[in-house]
C-alpha cells in the first residue's frame, strides 16, 4: 500500500523513511518499500554529504562508526531520529509563535471583550499567518475512525516502558496529564490489530463510548523461499536488540543446550547490542548480522528450523510472527502482550512464560530431536499465513469504515 502510494507521486529524486516502524521493529519497511519500487537505498542515514549528477552521498550509522555510501536518483533513505538538527528559530519567529491565536484562545477573549474586538483580533492574526481555524469532526457530524498501533495515547514514549525498560507503575505527573488529555478523544469507532492493545487503553479509561474492534495486521504474500535442509538446528531472532526484547533470554537459552549443532541467527541493531555481544562472546553458536537488506535476510528464512519472539515487554503486535508464518517458519513466543493472540500453542508454534529461560531451552531441545513435529508445525505456519493476508486486511478495513459511514 505504501509503496503504491508513493509511486503517484512520481516523479522523485528522494524519499525519506524513519528507521523502523513501532509495531514490527524489524526496520524493514524503508527497504521493502524501495524494493517494490525499485529505488536504490540507503538505510540508517545519519547525514547527506552531497548530491550531485544523478548521484546521493550520505554517511550511514553502523555498530561502533559509520560508513559514507554513494547511490544513484531516484532513491528511498531511512533514517535515524538525530540526522538533522532542526535550524533554530530567529527570535522574531519565536515571537510570532509567542504571540499566536488559535481559535479556542480567541474565544476565552470573547469571554471578557466584544465580538467586535475579537473580530478585529481574527482578521489581525490572519493577515500575519498567524490565526489558527480549528474545527472538529463532531463539530461537521462527521464519524471518526481512530486506529491505533500502540500504546501512543497514553505513553508519550509509545512502550509504558522506563528509561531502564522497565514496566512503567508510577508514571511522572506530565504523563498522567497526558493522559488526561487523551481521554478527551472520542471516535466512533476505535480500530487496533490486537485485543491486548484494545484492553490496555481502555484500562486507562479511553474510549469508553467508541465500538471497538480488533483488526491484525497484513502483509503481502509474495513467494515463499526455497527450504534449505541442513544437519544443524537453526534459530532466527529478526528484531530490535534491546533488553525489553528478551534477547538475552534468547541467548542463554541457547547457551544451555547441551548439543553443539544449534545455530542462533540475530538480525538487528539497537542500544543493547554490546552487552549481547559480550554476553554471547563465547559460544560459536551465536553469529550477530546486524542490519539486513530483503534478500540477505531471505536467505536465513530459507535455513531457519524456528524462528524466537522472546519479549519481555507487552508486545502490540509482532508483524514479524506472520512475516515468518508465509515462509513456514514455526514460532516460539513469550506471553507476553499479544503475542498469544497470534501463536496457536501446539499448532503453529509454542508459548513460554516472559524471561523463563529453562523453559525456551526445554523447548527447542524438543524440537531439535523431533523432526516430524518441526514438519507439522511449519505446515500448520504456513496455512496460519493466510489469515493475514494483506487482501484480507483491506476488505476488512473497508468494512469498517462503510459502517462507521452509514452510522
Amino acid at each position: 500500500v505504501l509503496s503504491k502510494a508513493v509511486k503517484k507521486l512520481a516523479p522523485f529524486d528522494l524519499v525519506f523513511a524513519g528507521r523502523q516502524a513501532i509495531d514490527g521493529d524489524t526496520a524493514q519497511v524503508g527497504p521493502q518499500t524501495a524494493e517494490k519500487l525499485g529505488l536504490s537505498q540507503i538505510t540508517y542515514t545519519e547525514a547527506i554529504v552531497e548530491i550531485s549528477d544523478g548521484q546521493i552521498t550520505a554517511k550511514r550509522r553502523i555498530d561502533g562508526g559509520y560508513e559514507v555510501l554513494r547511490a544513484r536518483l531516484p532513491a528511498l533513505l531511512t533514517v535515524i531520529k538525530d540526522a538533522a538538527a532542526p535550524r533554530p528559530f530567529s527570535a522574531k519567529r519565536l515571537m510570532a509563535f509567542k504571540n499566536a491565536r488559535t481559535l479556542m484562545d480567541l474565544e476565552k477573549l470573547a469571554e471578557d471583550n466584544s465580538l467586535l474586538y475579537v473580530d478585529k483580533l481574527i482578521e489581525e492574526y490572519r493577515q500575519h499567518n498567524l490565526y489558527i481555524d480549528t474545527f472538529t469532526a463532531d463539530d461537521l457530524e462527521i464519524p471518526t475512525v481512530h486506529t491505533v498501533h500502540d500504546y501512543n495515547l497514553v505513553c508519550p514514549k509509545t512502550t509504558l516502558l522506563t528509561r531502564t525498560n522497565a514496566s512503567c507503575v508510577n508514571p511522572h505527573r506530565l504523563c498522567r496529564l497526558y493522559r488526561w488529555i487523551s481521554k478527551r478523544v472520542h471516535p466512533a469507532v476505535i480500530i487496533a490489530p490486537s485485543d491486548f492493545v484494545l484492553n490496555t487503553l481502555s484500562s486507562f479509561g479511553l474510549f469508553t463510548t467508541a465500538q471497538k474492534t480488533k483488526l491484525p495486521l497484513g502483509i503481502e504474500g509474495g513467494d515463499p523461499v526455497a527450504k534449505v535442509n541442513n544437519s544443524t538446528f537453526e534459530i532466527l531472532y529478526v528484531g530490535r536488540l534491546g533488553k525489553h526484547k528478551g534477547v538475552h533470554v534468547l541467548i542463554e537459552s541457547v547457551k544451555s543446550l547441551d548439543f553443539d549443532d544449534a545455530r542462533l541467527h540475530i538480525v538487528g541493531q539497537g542500544s543493547d547490542v554490546v552487552s549481547f555481544k559480550r554476553a554471547a562472546h563465547d559460544d560459536g553458536r551465536i553469529v550477530f548480522y546486524g542490519f539486513l537488506a530483503p534478500e540477505k535476510l531471505r536467505q536465513l528464512y530459507g535455513i531457519a528450523d524456528v524462528a524466537v519472539v522472546p519479549s519481555i515487554y507487552n508486545e502490540t503486535f509482532g508483524l514479524v510472527v506472520p512475516e515468518y508464518y508465509l515462509q513456514g517458519i514455526p514460532v516460539l513466543g513469550s506471553r507476553a502482550g499479544a503475542i498469544p493472540e497470534l501463536i496457536s500453542d501446539g499448532y503453529n508454534g509454542f508459548l513460554f512464560p516472559p524471561g523463563d529461560v529453562e523453559a525456551l531451552s526445554e523447548i527447542l531441545g524438543t524440537l531439535s530431536s523431533d523432526s516430524k513435529l518441526l514438519s507439522e508445525l511449519s505446515q500448520n505456519a504456513r496455512r496460519s499465513a493466510a489469515t493475514f493476508d494483506m487482501s484480507v486486511h483491506l476488505r476488512k478495513l473497508e468494512a469498517i469504515y462503510e459502517r462507521a459511514a452509514s452510522g
